[in-house]
């Protein structure tokens, strides 16, 4: 019994530094109040380690785990307590800012939302993350990722939601590092300058292909569902289609996630399957697998679930051409 337990960890080695590490960040996330008493716990622990491992080499496992606990934990407790360069200022009064867009632009009900890096201002506000609300006309011409844009906006803090139960957007928001928003009217924001790099392509092609999608008003419903399953934009679905989803508990469905990934993992390894049968060819499959696989994380803007399934099967791809097994 003792051996077969053994070898199912041979089989899965980094799965137990893994567990411990993510219970620390979920402490971390949901208990963690005081950075201070991390440290000093991930302290005691590397400090009686070392020790331990001195006395007794064989019986170090349990302080390992421990120990990469206590490492998620402040890592957590470290990302959520950093002060905002916003909260630093005591007074906000500048209202012009710089900002490098980044992300995924979207529009709703005469909007663009666009989160940006603050370029301009005092030390504490440089790089800062800001969510801005950008209102549009006719002739809009929607920011691109790494566009330079000016805008002139009152920045305000992010606020609680007022009835127990909601959704906490505050907290949701500060967990990618965003706490300030800003509102802007039409003539109050413009483009600087266009940026050209590769992620900006690949935004180009996710908003064609979303255009091609929503085109026909007829399957308007139909079409913000496609847009949500396939290319991970929510923008277009309404707010009576949100309810029903999340009344029946399947909201994560719309997201785009490692199902998807490993759906279409499973359809290149279809259609890749006559390459199998000499070693170049079989170089060939996996890197039009990889290829496929991240130009699809790109088009749905990078979200972690996709780039951590994309990663996932990467080396599952990569482990078929090595003729190494995988625990897949």
């Amino acid at each position: 019994m003792e051996k077969a337990k053994k070898y199912v960890w041979r089989q899965v080695p980094l799965f137990r530094f893994l567990w411990p590490f993510l219970l620390g960040i979920g402490l971390g996330i949901y208990h963690g109040e005081s950075l201070f008493l991390g440290f000093v716990l991930l302290s005691t622990v590397i400090t009686a380690l070392l020790g331990f491992l001195l006395y007794k080499l064989y019986r170090k496992s349990l302080g390992v785990l421990l120990t990469f606990a206590l490492i998620g934990y402040c890592v957590s407790v470290a990302a959520i307590n950093t002060p905002s360069g916003l909260e630093r200022e005591t007074d906000i009064t500048q209202r012009i800012w710089i900002v490098k867009s980044k992300g995924r632009v979207e529009f709703k009900n005469d909007r663009l939302r666009m989160m940006g890096i603050i370029q301009n201002g005092t030390d504490d506000l440089m790089e800062e993350k800001v969510l801005f609300y950008l209102k549009v006309d006719s002739n809009f011409s929607r920011p691109g990722f790494g566009d330079m844009v000016l805008v002139n906006s009152r920045l305000s803090s992010i606020r609680s939601p007022k009835n127990p139960g909601m959704f906490d957007f505050k907290k949701y928001m500060a967990s990618k590092g965003i706490e300030y928003q800003g509102y802007a009217d039409v003539d109050e924001w413009r483009i600087l300058r266009k940026s050209s790099g590769f992620k900006k392509q690949l935004n180009q092609v996710h908003f064609a292909a979303v255009e091609q999608l929503n085109e026909n008003q007829d399957w308007e419903k139909e079409s913000a569902i496609l847009s949500a399953l396939l290319l991970g934009n929510k923008t277009f679905l309404d707010k009576d289609q949100k309810t029903s989803f999340a009344k029946a508990g399947a909201m994560h469905v719309l997201a785009v996630s490692g199902l998807h990934v490993g759906i279409i993992y499973l359809v290149l390894l279809w259609l890749t399957k006559p390459l199998s049968r000499r070693r170049a060819f079989r170089i060939l499959k996996t890197f039009l697998i990889l290829l496929s696989l991240w130009a699809f994380a790109g088009i749905t803007g990078f979200s972690p679930s996709v780039v951590r399934s994309s990663t996932m099967f990467s080396f599952m791809a990569v482990a078929g051409l090595l003729d190494r097994r995988s625990s897949g």
